[in-house]
């Protein structure tokens, strides 16, 4: 006997066109909203538009730029920069046009998974949370201006990956297997935990796939060689291109970009990473992470039996579910810090496995059933992937900082099982599930309205542009925060100052300096956080400087105690001998703000070369 996974709720009221034309007035809304706020002009992504230029000038990533991560990205920006001049807005393009395609794949995988309604919610609650939001000081953690594309484009390959398999599965075609090797294969080429995310996918839909009747034997085994081949095309590719501009072993070690630096223990062990995954403090944070599941469990378990209470009451059913969540809805509103929010994602690493598992005992138990079957093992591919993304941040999941790609599949996860499965089960078992389904999209509801305020409060105060024309950049007005009106300043210094052909290096950040004001920095380095500093070497480093020489040097106030080491130039682990050769070798000619690298207050320093 055939079953749905979903059959109560497939929405009759919601047509096929009313989900995709909902999420584009959301898209649409979101981006007006927020138009040019989404990146920081001190941090990060000065560096996506600088290396981005400077390729698309010829310039030969690893062997004239460092770069930390896979050469995918920054050679699809340079491409768009080549094609549509350079400037931000032509990234701004770029990533919403990746943005709607996410959120395409997204609405269209969920709604054939489950349902149109889940799957319409969890795409807004997507691009409400996850796409267009700013929950820190700094930007550059959203969709639209990621701190690295390698995050952002490598979730939409992923994406476009198990959608071909999705797709092969139900028509086995060799197209569908030779596109999903293709889009695996680009993945490897973006960031490892990504690729490592992506593989996790594969291997579970490998072993999954049994439970659908499979195509005959000798077609299977021509699709996965295809799919072999074409993941193998984009790397063959790109060594060959860098083959042309270096020697084959480092052309080999370029095509491994994304995995220079992951197992090397001097950034490993940075405080910096030892938090973002929880294990400063593991006990406690594991312990968080059991509170706020059952902080979910027992809502949960309330829903549940309010439902339960309503069917068995007098009260016609419908009108006391509507009744019931108004005073929800009212309680929730009235009382915004009711629920921790921020802290409720730690729960999603348990969620993610608990729904992971519940979805593959089903899909067992439908073996007889290909279609529901193949439904249920989507679901399973998706829980390994999601929970292969949170990794990076099992112990200290949140919805921030790299939570806004890292926890968003969990995140949509947990609104289908809790929007879309549970409900459907009440539905079909016991002729309830109403209410509970719209307590929880209250909830969602409140939710999205918590972090939507938080970055509100952000965007609110971005009224200062930074930037000419195609690179405007609304930034913090000097009111609520310095930095970036000193920003202003240096640039508007730089323009009047410093003559176009000369060169240009800011320490340890701001390279968003040379982009705006198109001076070159010399060096291959344009960051010198402490993840460059002990990756590269400061030796190393500080060489590239003085062969170079600079012909000006910015001294730029940046915190980096996040990392376990003092500011730089003053921690003897950090920075300290560049620094020293900066004051000895350069003389101060401007200040802007504070004096930098000094005390907590912002400022920039310009030093010309002694020459």
């Amino acid at each position: 006997m055939r079953q749905e996974i979903f059959p109560p709720f497939k929405s009759k009221w919601l047509s096929a066109a009313a989900g995709p034309a909902l999420l584009v007035f959301a898209f649409i809304a979101l981006a007006q909203w927020t138009w040019r706020k989404w990146p920081d002009p001190l941090i990060d992504f000065g560096k996506e538009l600088y290396v981005a230029w400077q390729l698309s000038q010829g310039q030969v990533l690893y062997r004239d730029l460092a770069h930390l991560f896979g050469p995918f990205s920054q050679y699809l920006n340079a491409a768009a920069f080549r094609l549509c001049g350079v400037s931000l807005t032509t990234l701004i393009v770029l990533n919403l046009l990746i943005l709607a395609g996410i959120t395409g794949l997204l609405y269209r995988s969920l709604a054939a998974a489950c349902d149109r309604f889940t799957a319409l919610a969890a795409s807004l609650l997507f691009l409400l949370l996850f796409a267009f939001s700013q929950y820190l000081p700094a930007g550059n953690l959203n969709f639209v201006s990621p701190y690295a594309h390698e995050t952002t484009q490598g979730i939409f390959l992923t994406l476009l990956m198990l959608s071909f398999l999705w797709r092969y599965q139900a028509a086995p075609r060799p197209s569908l297997a030779a596109g999903a090797g293709l889009f695996f294969g680009l993945a490897f080429l973006t960031k490892a935990e990504i690729f490592v995310a992506a593989l996790a996918a594969l291997l579970s839909w490998a072993a999954l796939s049994w439970l659908v009747p499979p195509n005959p034997g000798r077609e299977r085994i021509r699709a996965f060689a295809l799919f072999g081949v074409m993941a193998l095309v984009p790397a063959a590719s790109f060594f060959l291109f860098f083959s042309i501009h270096m020697p084959a072993a480092e052309a080999l070690s370029a095509v491994a970009g994304a995995w220079h630096f992951v197992f090397k223990k001097e950034i490993t062990q940075l405080d910096f990473y030892r938090k973002g995954i929880g294990w400063d403090d593991p006990l406690r944070n594991f312990l968080l992470m059991l509170e706020m599941t059952g902080w979910i469990a027992l809502v949960m378990a309330a829903t549940l039996a309010g439902d339960y209470a309503l069917r068995k009451s007098r009260l016609p059913y419908i009108l006391g579910s509507l009744l019931v969540a108004s005073g929800v809805f009212a309680l929730l509103i009235g009382i915004p810090l009711f629920i921790p929010w921020h802290e409720v994602p730690r729960a999603l690493p348990l969620t993610t496995l608990l729904a992971g598992t519940l979805f593959l005992a089903q899909a067992f138990g439908q073996r007889g059933n290909p279609e529901t079957a193949a439904k249920l093992s989507f679901l399973v591919v998706w829980s390994v992937w999601a929970l292969a993304l949170l990794a990076k941040i099992i112990l200290n999941t949140h919805l921030y900082h790299y939570g806004f790609y890292l926890a968003m599949p969990a995140t949509l996860l947990l609104v289908v099982v809790l929007l879309g499965w549970i409900p459907a089960k009440l539905k079909a078992e016991v002729g309830g599930g109403t209410l509970f389904r719209v307590l929880i999209l209250i909830l969602l509801a409140a939710a999205a309205l918590f972090y939507v305020r938080i970055t509100q409060y952000y965007y609110q105060n971005k009224t200062l542009r930074v930037g000419q024309q195609g690179d405007m950049i609304l930034a913090f007005n000097p009111q609520f925060r310095s930095w970036h009106f000193r920003v202003l300043q240096t640039l508007t210094w730089i323009e009047q100052e410093i003559p176009r052909d000369a060169t240009l290096v800011a320490l340890p950040d701001g390279v968003m300096l040379n982009y705006l004001a198109r001076r070159k920095n010399p060096t291959p380095y344009l960051l010198f956080d402490p993840v460059v500093i002990r990756g590269y070497g400061e030796e190393r480093v500080l060489q590239a400087l003085q062969q170079s020489r600079p012909d000006y040097v910015i001294l730029m106030h940046k915190d980096t105690r996040e990392f376990g080491v003092g500011l730089f130039g003053q921690d003897p682990r950090y920075g300290k001998d560049i620094l020293t050769w900066v004051t000895r070798n350069y003389r101060p000619v401007a200040l802007f703000g504070r004096e930098p690298l000094s005390i907590r207050d912002f400022g920039l320093k310009v030093f010309q070369r002694q020459d």
